[in-house]
């Protein structure tokens, strides 16, 4: 609390005049105006520095009441992981559908509709979810579907990276209007996020769908909407994609997979070709014994031998760790930045 300022700290919307004493974890005002029995308000503390790990953390505040005693209550609060990529909406003007640059780290505008005429897809200033702006689908048609989508989102420096959508809904919808929320990683496959599916009326009100954990060298969102009625509308809000903290990753480039035999069920060598990045602020070498691990969510490596498998034309010794989708080995020789090499797993 030592950074929190007077100028945009309030209470009850009436502007604080000072600080009457201010620490790291305390901070002590004359109330400006009054409250009564029963009247809910609000108490702005401008410019609070936020823990610098994220977690779960508490607050209080305590009011001295007309009574001489104390009016006070305990309130918990998040701190997240910062935001790599994040729209809001709020910076564009109502019925925008065409995306800026905001998120300057990736190139090219943030995000895009799909072409189709529908009677709203767009940024509206009405059935908000969170603050001045949301981008609202209403009316997509009967049996039609139409998708929002972001750019390429850069997340190769990251790891941990967590992903939220918040949306809802304003209407009476029915079975056949849905939202459908999900992502891909470098290209890959779609993923629906969790609670990122709903279809019919919310009747728990707005929810977040959810991503966590993620690692990989670019990450999309996608957002695919349908309802069938001009009063039926879905409402997309505060899209965010973070990370605990920048870490030495980064992704190979000129990555290609080849097997030696695509017959279904039957044992196959997986030729792994790829280039280390380089990297001006990191060492991204690999050196030997740096632990390789191959991940195969839909093969079987509990088959997969130390005979026949190699590390840049070098024997793998062992395998540290196998199970049918993960193995993992230690790296039998050093490559060094840019360098390009095989992974034979046989």
């Amino acid at each position: 609390l030592s950074t929190a300022t007077v100028g945009g700290s309030s209470f009850d919307g009436t502007a604080i005049g000072s600080f009457t004493a201010q620490s790291a974890t305390s901070l002590s005002f004359d109330a400006p105006s009054t409250i009564s029995e029963g009247a809910s308000f609000d108490i702005v503390i401008a410019n609070v520095t936020n823990d610098g790990t994220e977690g779960d953390y508490n607050a209080s505040v305590e009011a001295t009441n007309d009574e001489g005693g104390l009016n006070h209550a305990n309130y918990a609060y998040t701190v997240g992981p910062s935001p790599i990529w994040y729209e809001d909406f709020e910076s564009y003007s109502d019925d925008a559908t065409t995306a800026a640059d905001n998120n300057t780290n990736d190139v090219g505008v943030d995000w895009t509709i799909e072409s189709g005429a529908v009677t709203s897809f767009r940024v509206e200033n009405y059935y908000m979810l969170d603050g001045s702006r949301g981008l609202l689908a209403r009316y997509t048609g009967l049996g039609i579907s139409k998708t929002w989508q972001t750019e390429e989102i850069d997340i190769s420096a990251y790891d941990n990276v967590a992903l939220t959508v918040e949306y809802g809904e304003f209407g009476t919808m029915e079975a056949a209007d849905y939202i459908d929320i999900d992502y891909r990683l470098d290209g890959g496959n779609w993923v629906d996020l969790t609670n990122g599916y709903h279809s019919d009326d919310m009747v728990s009100g707005p929810e977040d769908a959810t991503a966590t954990g993620l690692l990989g060298c670019t990450v999309e969102i996608r957002v695919e909407m349908q309802n069938d009625n001009s009063n039926e509308y879905w409402s997309i809000d505060n899209i965010k994609v973070a990370s605990e903290e920048a870490t030495g990753n980064g992704c190979f480039s000129s990555e290609s997979l080849a097997l030696s035999t695509t017959n279904a069920g039957v044992a196959s060598s997986y030729t792994f070709t790829q280039t280390v990045p380089s990297s001006g602020s990191f060492d991204l070498d690999i050196s030997t014994t740096n632990s390789v691990t191959i991940n195969l969510p839909d093969g079987d490596l509990s088959t997969a031998t130390v005979g026949g498998s190699s590390f840049d034309g070098t024997a793998i010794g062992s395998f540290t760790a196998q199970s049918a989708t993960s193995l993992s080995f230690d790296a039998p020789s050093t490559i060094s930045e840019g360098a390009s090499f095989d992974i034979v797993i046989a």
